[in-house]
């Protein structure tokens, strides 16, 4: 069984910007920039899903954090919280005489999910064959985890290539600048995000299905004799 994670995102742009000097206040600003900023980067990382044993509930606890309605006893139970960490600057240069900027963005985004704890009732000892069986069962809803930051990350990276890519942008101040660049960052990034644990939250509930419970019902009852 697992507990529907928590959203959490934030992002923040630092942009670090030269002035113009010299030659280059003969050409157009455009041109400047298109030209000497460096070149738009964008990484997204799925952190390991590294997860957390806790043996220090009963049964009764677990039962009542996830099914206590369904009249089933629950003997492990998998949580998790996702977090999106975003590290971003911004190449820019400022006009010393507008004070426009122009930008391109580096950026970096870890997603995982932490902490991610599988607890089972602490009636079953580990090593025993209750343990085992439950413990097994939880792992495929961190497979799920797993698999999901993957994904996410994937397609998190490739949609802020093609969206944010290596256009330049042009604010009419730094704050302006961090202001449009995290907005257009945080645009892309969440609703994927939010999509991305949707689909987590429906391959976890395709994992305890009838079916499932029955398959285990079966082993426990083997376990017992």
């Amino acid at each position: 069984m697992t507990a529907l994670p928590r959203r959490l995102f934030g992002a923040s742009l630092l942009l670090v910007a030269a002035l113009l000097t010299g030659c280059d206040l003969v050409r157009s600003f455009e041109a400047i920039c298109e030209s000497k900023l460096g070149a738009a980067s964008f990484r997204v990382i799925a952190a390991p899903a590294q997860h957390e044993l806790d043996l220090t509930q009963s049964g009764v606890q677990l039962t009542a954090r996830g099914a206590a309605s369904s009249g089933r006893l629950v003997l492990g139970i998998t949580s998790a919280q996702m977090k999106s960490t975003l590290s971003a600057t911004g190449n820019a240069i400022v006009s010393p005489i507008s004070r426009r900027h122009c930008i391109r963005p580096q950026v970096e985004l870890r997603l995982s999910v932490e902490p991610l704890k599988v607890a089972i009732a602490r009636e079953h000892a580990p090593g025993s064959c209750e343990h085992n069986l439950t413990l097994a069962h939880e792992m495929k809803h961190v497979l799920v985890y797993e698999r999901f930051l993957k994904e996410t990350a994937e397609q998190v990276e490739a949609a802020l290539k093609e969206r944010i890519g290596e256009r330049v942008r042009y604010a009419s101040s730094r704050v302006e600048g961090e202001r449009a660049m995290n907005a257009a960052i945080e645009g892309v990034v969440k609703p994927l995000i939010e999509a991305g644990m949707r689909e987590a939250e429906r391959r976890q509930t395709a994992v305890d299905t009838p079916e499932e419970y029955a398959r285990l019902d079966g082993l426990q009852a083997r376990c017992l004799r």
